[in-house]
């Protein structure tokens, strides 16, 4: 509250010599400059808000001012103009999830000027990075995968989401060994070449200066049309725009090439929606500001006869699509619950839970640093193990979310599928004893449990009785 007391009374000073005539956006900027110097903020992040600043100038204006320290702090010093001079100002939580749309944004801070981070090439001669142990099934699995980012806009279609999607498109190809066939890509306007992206550029003018149309920072946004080669490769990768009619084109797809064995892995950034539906659901935003509800995406999964469906989902309020995507063989990781938005440094690249995840599952971090998630060493990488690593390191996401069913699946499921379950076939075969059999995943068909004996099926993950398979009268099953 001091804070607050002391800054209300250092703008009123500031102020006075414009209380009698409207305050023009020029002045406005030079008041923000002013405070900024007087404050001692070396590095700064500044937003003008959209609708609550007027370019003529008559109807005021408001900014907020965030201060880059040495440690991240939630709020932000917040300035309101009003038309006759007038000037408030107050300590409050800075803005953040879609509330950031709201904001034209500058700063001082350096920014990256490439679109993408990772060293892809380097990704290539990593493909062994992850062993893999034992599948389950005899028929070779396939694993498949679909990487959806609607971006909304050009204008809120940050450059982070492209690069969120090729750090996960890279690594499911060049760690996991996907093929590129496999992976399903939508995103914003699909392969149209017109801008649909922007990010944050430098700019020859100083602060507090004004040229016409925003407050002058270091960087201001630049657009450009979202590159269709997501692992550096010259391949272009995108195949569709973000749209509902092609997520139901690429679910039936998908439900027509998967078989039972297989494992599909479900990838989701971007924007997300609070019960803007106005019936309790939460959405993904999709391109050309269209959206998909939780019930939606979820009748579009239930299309996927896959053995195991592994989905990561880094949206805001993404926490409110594990109830209605929770099904057997499933595991749902979300960077935050269903009530709250999921968080980027301003600068970053990438969403912070995105980003832990992602080098998790890869082994090393965007500047090739390894990592170690490997928490009970048994050389692979679960997914339960990638999500306690990402929500471990990630200082701005403070409620990641987890499930799976059966509840202790994701310790035997990876990217790369069902790596370290092992399973058991027992075909053709006459039960005359009592017997127990163990495993991860059992199979038993065409075989007979005589009577007055016991089979005990004990499975970590499933246990599936098939074709032929029969009790003679007065004997027993249990499965565990």
């Amino acid at each position: 509250m001091k804070e607050e007391i002391l800054t209300g009374m250092l703008l009123l000073g500031v102020v006075a010599g414009f209380a009698q005539r409207p305050v023009t956006r020029e002045q406005a900027d030079r008041m923000v400059s002013d405070t900024i110097a007087a404050r001692g903020i070396a590095q700064w992040m500044i937003g003008i808000h959209k609708e609550k600043s007027s370019t003529s100038g008559q109807g005021g204006f408001l900014y907020f001012v965030y201060e880059y320290g040495e440690d991240l702090h939630p709020t932000a010093l917040y300035l309101a103009f009003s038309a006759d001079g007038e000037c408030r100002s107050w300590v409050a939580e800075t803005p953040d999830g879609k509330d950031m749309d709201e904001w034209e944004l500058c700063t001082n801070l350096p920014q990256p000027e490439s679109e993408a981070l990772f060293d892809f090439s380097a990704w290539k001669e990593r493909s062994s990075a992850v062993p893999r142990q034992n599948k389950v099934g005899g028929n070779s699995p396939q694993n498949y995968a679909v990487i959806i980012s609607g971006g909304i806009d050009s204008s809120l279609n940050n450059v982070r989401y492209w690069n969120n999607c090729s750090a996960v498109y890279s690594t499911l190809v060049y760690v996991y060994g996907y093929d590129p066939g496999n992976v399903y890509v939508l995103m914003s306007d699909g392969n149209n070449p017109g801008i649909d992206a922007h990010r944050m550029v430098r700019v020859e003018l100083g602060m507090g200066i004004n040229d016409g149309e925003h407050f002058s920072g270091d960087y201001r946004k630049s657009y450009f049309s979202s590159p269709l080669d997501l692992d550096s490769n010259g391949t272009e990768d995108i195949q569709y725009a973000a749209t509902r009619s092609n997520i139901s084109i690429v679910f039936d797809l998908l439900a027509e090439r998967v078989q039972a064995e297989d494992h599909v892995f479900i990838f989701v950034t971007d924007h997300g929606g609070n019960d803007s539906t106005g019936n309790g659901e939460c959405t993904i935003s999709l391109w050309n500001k269209t959206r998909i509800t939780t019930l939606e995406f979820a009748e579009e999964i239930e299309k996927l006869p896959a053995r195991t469906i592994n989905i990561m989902m880094a949206q805001c309020y993404s926490g409110a699509f594990i109830a209605p995507l929770a099904g057997e063989g499933r595991v749902i990781a979300t960077a935050c619950h269903a009530d709250s938005t999921s968080k980027a440094h301003f600068l970053s690249q990438y969403d912070e839970f995105v980003l832990h995840w992602v080098s998790a599952a890869r082994g090393s971090t965007p500047e090739n640093t390894p990592v170690d998630a490997d928490a009970d060493n048994d050389g692979w990488v679960s997914m339960h193990e990638i999500f306690l690593y990402a929500k471990r390191n990630d200082s701005l996401d403070k409620s990641p979310q987890y499930a799976a069913w059966p509840g202790n699946l994701g310790d035997y499921l990876s990217l790369g599928g069902l790596d370290a379950c092992t399973g058991t076939s027992l075909a053709n075969t006459i039960f005359n004893e009592d017997r127990t059999v163990s495993d991860c995943s059992i199979e038993v068909s065409h075989s007979t449990v005589e009577s007055g004996k016991k089979l005990v099926l004990d499975h970590d993950i499933s246990t599936e009785l098939g074709l032929g398979f029969s009790m003679e009268a007065g004997s027993e099953l249990e499965i565990k």
